[in-house]
């Protein structure tokens, strides 16, 4: 469950913003995030109970991704 892995005991005050972010990605019913969200889940799985680090893993990654298809910001 992808709260599980989100909440963790001791959260700062960004982990509950990043965890507020995250779900509310998650929650997005549109089809045209199913590669965001797919990536977004494997931050969270990699970043067990730190939203704001599996956040910015997945910010990052996206980074890279938009930048290899040679755009400065996602469309």
């Amino acid at each position: 469950m992808i709260s599980h892995h989100l909440a963790g005991d001791g959260i700062t005050p960004i982990g509950w913003q990043a965890y507020e972010i995250i779900t509310s990605i998650l929650a997005d019913p549109s089809p045209d995030l199913d590669q965001v969200k797919w990536r977004l889940r494997r931050c969270v799985a990699a970043h067990p109970g730190s939203p704001e680090r599996a956040l910015q893993a997945h910010l990052m990654a996206m980074s890279v991704v938009v930048n290899a298809h040679g755009r400065e910001r996602p469309a």
